[in-house]
């Protein structure tokens, strides 16, 4: 053992000092003792100021390969901190030393001896040339005596620490771990994965642990069980940029094995994580007796490299563009014709989303995530290009004699229809009625919501802290009261949950967060769409029913009363009914990147066969459980009756919604743009772009 020097040390033997470091390439600056010590899990909550303080009383120590650092049974003095090097740990069990595992870079140990000088409960030896940093029980306790109103806090953290300690110590039965792979890996073949007992370990790591580092040569595959990690590439000048985030049900390690390629980068534990180890002879035996599973593991990869050409790409498109103003957003408003409109309403609503990603998430859908391709699916109707029951009417000139005989009940009524002649002559006037009412509901919502999305992201883009202040601020100029009544309670409510997920770090609770707030503001969206989607619905078979009359929502109202008004009444509302649950079933569809969604079907599950990603798979917010159970009528193993019936009808439309949000939460896809840049080009010159939109 050779100790190297206090690390703010001084003297002759200075340079010789520095010599030692500069050949061991380790950067001895404040800032980068300040990152170590911020691994120690009771440590991370101390500010910059205080961890410089305790850095004075670190000290740097070398390990030649075989050197025992600690043996178990010694009185623990100090935390160790490895930073360059490997070590193995031995504890003796049933008279036997047993290899436990591992320490590497950035991992620690003896975190107990700084509380209390507990006896080692492990054996720690030096397998290669080790440089560790060590801060002693003696200078963290004299540092906690000069500041007391820490002690709490450290003590506390300390105590879930150990905790943690106890989990680790109780290792799954292999059967609940056998069960775990299955399910992970979609491998239905049990007896397969028995083979596997030998090849499969079950590991934990702590939060600020790394699991990989880039340039090692990849032995093993990772499950992640339990936890999440992040993803780092570490650049040229030694700074590293995050790449992504991987959490329960995910896979870590599977291109080294795959390629026979070291690792390509570093992953950190974000908190307390349990995983399971294949062995690379594992991995082999599995491909080869079920191939099937190379697919699971190409596919997850492919997800993986997706998310990260769209992280890129967003924050590409985010420093490219700036927050919308009030008076950008009043220009779209203010434009008469609509087509144009709604293509410039489209693509705003994109703009506001990939903003709003910087600030809640680039892999977490918000609001405006999903009134992008609402507004694009909206412009074919406006543009005529396809309305709702328009085909359908079509058909039913053509056989409206055969229809005529099917039901007595309505024979007065088919053959008051029958005597009319040219419906699709009339269809123009139908047609264009429809196709302005689709026009003013996506230009009721977008006036009102959009220069709120638009205020909020000018209030936290930059935020560093949660203010309660700026949050009352720019609800204060919210209406009070409930949607239907004109009100913006829910866009209040929802505007909360989007400031507490921007500062929340738990992975789930941030998506619970934001999830509840994008159903609440849905619910407001829809709530005032409902009669534009009611009366457009409606028109055509009204229309033809009778032209007389004016149909207001639910409601049928007589122009010229007569004997038997209530019993049409009533059977032009049934009609009507059914017309609309045709439409819903047959007609009515949401375009999206990567392919149409009937409204009238239930949601098809995700590509791993889920309904949804598991961060939002089980909910623990009650306020998003009470939420989901006014509308989610749907199984949420399969989706089944996640269809809406009846477009017209508020809750059965907002089933739908809630189970579109919730299951493509994390669909990164939607992020994509909506136009090409030639057509984009042509609406900022004011020009409806040719071609298919």
């Amino acid at each position: 053992m050779k100790e190297i020097l206090n690390v703010n040390s001084k003297g002759s033997n200075g340079r010789q000092i520095l010599a030692d470091l500069y050949e061991l390439r380790l950067d001895q600056s404040p800032a980068t003792l300040r990152q170590i010590l911020q691994f120690v899990p009771f440590l991370d909550g101390l500010s910059s100021e205080r961890l410089d303080e305790l850095s004075v009383s670190c000290k740097w120590i070398e390990f030649n390969p075989g050197e025992e650092v600690v043996r178990e049974g010694d009185e623990g003095d100090c935390l160790y901190i490895v930073i360059k090097g490997r070590l193995s740990v031995y504890k003796i069990i049933n008279d036997e030393n047993k290899l436990l595992g591992e320490l590497r870079r950035n991992q620690l140990f003896g975190e107990s001896a700084l509380i209390d000088k507990k006896p080692r409960n492990a054996t720690v030896i030096a397998e290669d040339r080790t440089l560790l940093l060590t801060l002693s029980n003696e200078s963290f306790h004299s540092f906690l005596i000069a500041h007391p109103e820490l002690r709490n806090d450290i003590l506390g953290i300390d105590a879930k620490r150990k905790e943690w300690a106890n989990r680790q110590k109780y290792r799954p039965p292999m059967e609940s771990l056998l069960k775990d792979l299955a399910k992970i890996t979609e491998v239905e073949d049990f007896e397969v994965l028995r083979e596997l007992e030998s090849e499969v370990d079950w590991v934990t790591i702590s939060k600020g642990q790394m699991l990989m580092k880039t340039g090692e040569i990849g032995e093993h595959l990772f499950f992640v069980l339990n936890g999440t990690f992040d993803i780092y590439r570490v650049r040229d000048d030694n700074s590293s940029i995050r790449l992504g985030r991987v959490s329960s049900g995910e896979i870590l390690g599977e291109i080294a094995l795959m390629t026979n390629a070291p690792r390509s980068a570093d992953v950190i534990a974000l908190e307390d994580s349990e995983l399971l180890k294949l062995s690379k002879s594992g991995y082999e035996v599995l491909i080869s007796r079920y191939p099937e599973a190379l697919k699971v593991f190409s596919r997850i990869l492919a997800d993986r490299l997706v998310g990260q050409l769209h992280a890129r790409s967003n924050a590409a498109m985010i420093s490219s563009m700036p927050v919308p103003t009030d008076q950008e957003c009043k220009d779209i408003v203010n434009n008469p014709d609509m087509i144009l409109r709604n293509l410039q309403i489209t693509q705003m609503y994109h703009r506001l989303t990939v903003q709003l990603a910087a600030i809640l998430g680039q892999h977490d859908a918000n609001w405006c995530t999903f009134a992008t391709h609402a507004s694009k699916t909206a412009g074919n109707s406006i543009r005529r290009e396809e309305l709702p029951g328009y085909s359908l009417l079509l058909w039913l000139e053509d056989n409206i004699s055969f229809l005529a005989g099917l039901c007595k009940t309505t024979d007065n009524i088919i053959r008051t229809m029958s005597e009319r002649s040219g419906i699709v002559a009339r269809m123009d006037k139908v047609i264009d009625h429809v196709s302005r009412c689709i026009a003013a509901g996506n230009l009721k919502v977008f006036a009102e919501l959009a220069p709120l999305f638009a205020a909020f992201l000018r209030t936290f883009q930059d935020a560093q802290n949660s203010d309660p202040k700026a949050v009352e601020e720019l609800c204060a100029h919210l209406d009070p009261g409930t949607s239907a009544n004109g009100g913006q309670q829910l866009i209040s409510e929802a505007f909360r949950h989007y400031v507490d997920a921007i500062f929340e770090t738990d992975h789930k609770r941030k998506s619970e967060l934001l999830l509840c707030g994008n159903i609440k503001i849905g619910l407001h969206e829809q709530t005032r769409l409902q009669p534009y989607i009611v009366e457009a619905l409606n028109t055509p078979m009204a229309d033809i029913l009778d032209p007389k009359r004016k149909y207001f929502g639910n409601r049928l109202v007589e122009s010229d009363p007569g004997e038997d008004s209530g019993i049409r009444l009533r059977i032009m509302s049934w009609i009507i009914r059914k017309w609309r649950r045709v439409l819903t079933r047959y007609m009515m569809r949401l375009r999206l990147p990567y392919g149409d969604l009937s409204l009238g079907r239930d949601l098809p599950r995700l590509h791993n066969r889920r309904s949804y990603p598991d961060v939002l798979h089980n909910i623990e917010s009650e306020e998003l459980k009470n939420l989901l159970s006014k509308f989610d009528r749907c199984n949420p193993k399969t989706l089944r009756n996640s269809r809406s019936r009846d477009w017209g009808n508020l809750e059965d439309r907002m089933n739908f919604i809630a189970n579109l949000f919730r299951s493509r939460h994390k669909s990164l896809e939607l992020f994509d743009q909506p136009f090409f840049y030639e057509q984009r080009q042509a609406m900022q010159e004011s020009i409806v772009p040719k071609g298919r939109l």
